[in-house]
């Protein structure tokens, strides 16, 4: 399965695993809009959301991609929650397990690039929201704001690592170019 993420996600640290009985591949990867900006979870009142105004890929544009099935992923972020699309088409990032409003299938758009598709069938988009970019999934086609380079981020791969969840075996991460 390791394959198919080198494939999505140029650049991404990746990792394999096995999780239970099941053998997985996740990669901690920024993901940079058509707009240059990067994605981030954000604090707002009681819940994460996903927001992709952030010019820097830090800690909190950092995301661990799970591999779930073919084309298919799971977006964990830094903070230790899944990414859900809701069926109205907010996208929050607060969930503490993966099911099937948390799996997104993976779509190559060219250049390097990905789309994701949520569960409810609409495509995650980053939109102009008031002061900054807003991330939602109520796109039914995929344009150029449905667009999502994977960049490998700045963290050591040992610090990545150590903030899984996952317990990966030792000598499992590699950078892929």
């Amino acid at each position: 399965m390791t394959g198919d993420l080198q494939t999505y996600l140029p650049g991404s640290v990746v990792l394999s695993a096995s999780v239970g009985a099941v053998n997985t591949a996740s990669a901690w990867t920024g993901f940079r809009t058509c707009h240059g900006r990067f994605m981030s979870a954000q604090p707002m009142q009681s819940k994460w959301i996903l927001v992709g105004d952030r010019t820097q890929l830090l800690g909190w544009e950092t995301f661990l991609v799970i591999q779930t099935g073919t084309d298919k992923v799971a977006l964990r972020t830094c903070h230790g929650r899944f990414v859900s699309a809701q069926p109205n088409g907010t996208v929050v990032g607060d969930r503490t397990i993966a099911q099937s409003w948390e799996t997104w299938t993976v779509i190559r758009t060219g250049s390097g690039s990905v789309a994701f598709r949520s569960f409810h069938g609409k495509f995650l988009s980053a939109q102009p929201a008031s002061g900054g970019w807003g991330i939602v999934a109520n796109r039914t086609q995929i344009a150029g704001w449905e667009s999502f380079a994977g960049v490998a981020p700045p963290q050591s791969t040992a610090a990545l690592e150590a903030a899984s969840p996952i317990n990966f075996a030792p000598g499992t991460l590699a950078i892929m170019a």
